[in-house]
């Protein structure tokens, strides 16, 4: 039900043809997977959308789309309260929950985010402890590797070509502080597979490349030198 939503935000296809269609099932998914992870996440909703042309100049079209869920939703569902006009460091925001963050958008290949300026990102606080540290809630997943649109490129300024090359956006952790989530991480591993595997809209050849991606990460974390090198050698330090 979309009642007492208000304005929400809908995600749809930029160009009719099963090519955009498909990349809007496959970010959709992708708001699945983490919420896997966390209920401090968007919720999403898929939909069939038509589009009509009131002057009836064109035919009526439809496409699957979906809808995000509403930051004053999010507020209801967890008693939070979305944090305005303070700009936050990401080292600022809640450290578990960040690293959390850092690593998914690095198992999605996503470098489409930065806490300081909220770009894709909210930052939320509980309305009972508003002067606690906030946690962030990501979203806008469409130029991520696992995504692969045509369109997405990577981040400016990153030693990287494409987007299906990973790379860490994440901040100096320690081993056990990694492990720790990377350990719950793989512990869903197969409920994510399965979100993929399960979900009936997807072409083979997409819903291939969304699987190979994601077993491509699972087995690079389960290498602790992996997991030095990348994600405490190699983190960023501002």
């Amino acid at each position: 039900r979309f009642q007492n939503f208000g304005e929400f935000k809908w995600v749809a296809p930029c160009n009719f043809n099963k090519e955009s269609e498909q990349w809007v099932l496959k970010e959709f998914l992708v708001y699945k997977l983490y919420n896997v992870f966390t209920d401090k996440s968007f919720r999403v909703r898929l939909v069939q959308l038509t589009l009509k042309d009131e002057k009836q100049r064109a035919k009526s079209v439809t496409n699957y789309a979906f809808a995000i869920e509403p930051v004053k939703a999010i507020g209801r569902r967890l008693n939070y309260e979305e944090v305005k006009d303070i700009a936050f460091k990401t080292e600022q925001a809640n450290r578990a929950q960040t690293t959390l963050i850092m690593l998914f958008q690095y198992m999605i290949g996503n470098t489409d985010w930065a806490v300081p300026n909220n770009h894709n990102i909210k930052l939320l606080t509980p309305a009972d402890s508003p002067n606690v540290a906030p946690y962030i809630f990501p979203y806008d997943f469409d130029y991520s590797g696992i995504v692969n649109t045509t369109y997405a490129v990577p981040y400016e300024g990153l030693p990287i070509s494409t987007v299906l090359e990973r790379y860490y956006l994440g901040f100096p952790r320690t081993m056990d502080e990694l492990k720790r989530v990377i350990t719950y991480m793989l512990a869903n591993q197969n409920t994510c597979l399965k979100i993929i595997e399960d979900f009936p809209l997807l072409s083979k050849i997409q819903k291939g490349q969304m699987l190979n991606y994601l077993h491509e990460f699972f087995n690079l974390i389960t290498s602790e030198r992996y997991i030095q090198v990348h994600f405490i050698e190699s983190a960023r330090r501002n």
